[in-house]
């Protein structure tokens, strides 16, 4: 048998199992791992698996998978969650470290209220104007590229052929799935996040390949979201969102004639519970 020793986190509803390479030092075939651990029914039951590993006394590296063992892009949540485990073994030693994925540089800072800051994201616009149209219905809205693809659409302005219902009671997943394979998108598809004001925030609902269901929130979503919302609604930084299950997720940038920088994802983590997980090799 072999023994994992991990711990589980979450980011405003957003669930990961980490691996502390330190602990761990016989990490292998983690496309494997991340089935077995992220199995709500037969293991610890996560959307992603997050391994962690240090660099130097204020850099780590992280390597992220999603629950289906696919990797290759950013999460920002789970870099959120990283950043903590990192805080909480220095003490409070530490307010900010440095974060490697993918081999670019991100950063996090440690808030108050067990909240965690990070970024700076890269945004790129993959297409400003995708219309979709499906048997029961009909959006348009913007592909971004925020280290993940993800689509954006305003709920208020989804064309559906049936009598809408409230936000966070509708089919979310049924329409997501729709779109996450839609021709428009690249062969790997794309993650989806539908948003609709709600006084001075926004709501939002997130459905994410590699996990291929709707999960609590999404950080690099929310970040694609709020850039949405700056482009089609003049909001100005920050653009604070409220999840599902009734998180707080912020996100602040600068709007330079729509070249936004110095993109930071603010929100919520908590450390679940640490443990011993045995499996067969």
């Amino acid at each position: 048998m072999k023994k994992i020793i991990f711990s589980k986190f979450t980011a405003a509803g957003n669930d990961f199992v980490l691996l502390d390479e330190s602990l761990n030092p016989e990490l292998k075939n983690n496309t494997q791992l991340a089935l077995i651990l992220c199995d709500r029914n037969f293991g610890i039951g996560a959307d992603g698996l997050l391994i962690y590993s240090e660099i130097s006394n204020d850099e780590i590296l992280i390597k992220y998978l999603n629950s289906d063992g696919s990797s290759g892009s950013l999460c920002g949540n789970g870099s959120r969650c990283a950043a903590e485990y990192y805080f909480e073994k220095r003490a409070g030693e530490c307010g900010s470290v440095k974060i490697h994925n993918l081999g670019i540089e991100y950063s996090a800072e440690k808030l108050e209220n067990n909240f965690v800051k990070f970024g700076s994201f890269r945004i790129k616009i993959l297409n400003d104007n995708i219309e979709i149209e499906e048997n029961f219905f009909k959006l348009n809205g913007i592909w971004f590229d925020t280290g993940s693809p993800h689509f954006v659409t305003d709920f208020d302005e989804i064309y559906f052929s049936e009598k809408k219902t409230n936000f966070f009671e509708f089919d979310f997943a049924s329409t997501a799935v729709k779109i996450r394979h839609n021709k428009n998108f690249s062969d790997s598809g794309t993650n989806v996040i539908f948003i609709q004001q709600h006084g001075d925030e926004f709501l939002i609902r997130s459905f994410e390949r590699g996990v291929e269901s709707e999960t609590l929130s999404c950080g690099s979503g929310t970040v694609a979201a709020a850039i949405f919302c700056a482009l089609k609604r003049n909001k100005r930084s920050p653009v604070n969102f409220r999840t599902i299950k009734d998180y707080n997720l912020s996100v602040e940038f600068k709007n330079v004639n729509h070249n936004f920088e110095s993109v930071f994802l603010k929100g919520p983590v908590k450390r679940l519970f640490d443990g011993e997980f045995f499996y067969k090799k």
